[in-house]
Formats: C-alpha cells, structure tokens, sequence
C-alpha cells in the first residue's frame, strides 16, 4: 500500500514537471528600452510606441515546431498574424513586435500540434489631445 502511494505521488510530480516544461515567459520592451522586461498581464501600449515582444522556451534538448498566432478583439477573436516556428537547442526564443497595431485588445498565442502551450492579453492605446497636453 504504501508503495503504491509513492509511485503515485512520483507519477504525480513528473506529470507536472513534463506539462511545465512546456511553458517559457513572455518578455517586452520598447525601442527606448535596453532591455526586455518579463510580464504577467496587464500591459498596455501605446499605438505610437513599436514594442518588441519575445517568448523564450527553457533550454531544448530536440527541434520543436510551434506557431505563433496574433489576435484581435473585434466583435469576436481575428486573427491577424499566424506562423510557424521551428525551434532547437541553439535557437529557443521567438520574436516579435507590435509595428501597425491600432487601436484595440491583442492576444498572443503560443500553439504546438493544436494545444496551447501560452497566452497574454494587452492593449493598445491611442492618446488623446486633450490628454497629451495636461
């Protein structure tokens, strides 16, 4: 009995281990910036600024091919941008930016063989004159 529960709770732990493998961290910044900074959510942009994005897989042991999907909220999810990627132990971070974006709320989509891998939400913003000047 107490055998069985330690396979389980092992099986248990590598189950977690292996779905988290599969998730990295986005990261933004903009063309004045140094630096990328990772997020969580809660990113807003103005649709003056072009903000670079990248999504950056932990190190890979074998190719991998995902896509990568850009959406925006009109009355549903558009899609705006959809590509491949083809990812490898040299090569393990995905590139971006947010060049031509108006006005409205983006997501992107980190996808392999149908299953997302990861999401975030922003927005883009346009100032207003009577804002700018206050």
């Amino acid at each position: 009995m107490k055998t069985r529960l330690i396979i389980s709770a092992v099986s248990v732990l590598l189950m977690a281990l292996a779905c988290g493998a599969d998730k990295g961290e986005f990261a933004f910044k903009k063309i004045t910036d140094d630096h990328y900074r990772r997020v969580k959510g809660g990113l807003e942009f103005s649709v003056e600024d072009t903000v670079k994005w990248v999504y950056t897989f932990p190190a890979l042991k074998k190719e991998r091919n995902v896509g990568v999907v850009v959406l925006k909220k009109e009355l549903v999810w558009v899609d705006i941008e959809s590509r491949p990627e083809r990812l490898s132990p040299g090569k393990n971070i995905i590139y971006g930016d947010t060049r031509d974006f108006d006005e409205g709320t983006y997501r992107i989509v980190i996808t392999e063989k149908n299953k997302k891998l990861d999401e975030i939400e922003f927005q883009v913003y346009r100032e207003h004159d009577d804002l700018r000047y206050r």
